[in-house]
């Protein structure tokens, strides 16, 4: 197929067209490229002239609040252990734990108290506090996660190391029967506990 004079023009032509099209493009994207360096130097010599409290200040990372790791425990749908944020009060602990159930009497604690790091949040049923004494305001929030003799019901002295179900009404008895204990020794004079047991228990019990 023959290519006429003028096709080859035309050809001609459009190839010029296109070879100067992109070299200003590219001188374009050079003197783009040059005057940002220009003026990114020009920013720095302007910084470096300003006075130190004039200069634009580099953002600090800010650091979030400590996190508190309580125990809530008890009468609650979800017992754990939960992180909350530096000045967290008991209510919200209660709330991380789903709240207290049926059985829990959550007004039995000062749910306007700030958590400390580390402490374990008891939430009594009313049977406990019915245990604890008629009328006696029973303080399960404890810091040092000791057992209250004199405030704990049969389900939380349960959880103390070899004392059943059996101990624990023991326990009970004793206290309802000569009154509050006044000291931790004296439960060698409950039935089912001597001094193996109550070695064991020493460090994990409090008389209140």
């Amino acid at each position: 197929m023959r290519v006429s004079a003028s096709e080859r023009l035309a050809a001609t032509v459009l190839t010029i067209l296109l070879f100067l099209a992109c070299a200003a493009w590219w001188v374009r994207q050079e003197r783009v490229s040059l005057a940002t360096a220009r003026w990114e130097q020009e920013r720095e010599r302007i910084l470096a002239e300003l006075p130190s409290s004039d200069r634009p200040v580099e953002p600090v990372p800010v650091e979030l609040p400590p996190a508190l790791a309580v125990h809530v425990a008890g009468a609650v749908h979800a017992p754990g252990v939960y992180e909350l944020s530096e000045g967290s009060r008991v209510a919200d602990a209660l709330m991380a734990a789903g709240g207290a159930t049926a059985a829990g009497v959550p007004h039995a604690l000062n749910l306007a108290a700030r958590l400390i790091d580390g402490e374990r949040i008891w939430v009594p049923t009313r049977q406990e506090l019915a245990a604890g004494g008629s009328g006696q305001a029973v303080v399960s929030r404890q810091g040092d996660g000791k057992v209250d003799l004199n405030a704990a019901g049969r389900e939380r002295l349960e959880t103390l190391p070899g004392i059943g179900q059996v101990k624990a009404q023991a326990i009970i008895a004793y206290r309802e029967q000569h009154g509050k204990f006044t000291s931790v020794d004296e439960l060698l004079n409950v039935p089912g506990i001597g001094p193996a047991t109550l070695a064991r228990l020493r460090d994990l019990v409090i008389v209140r």
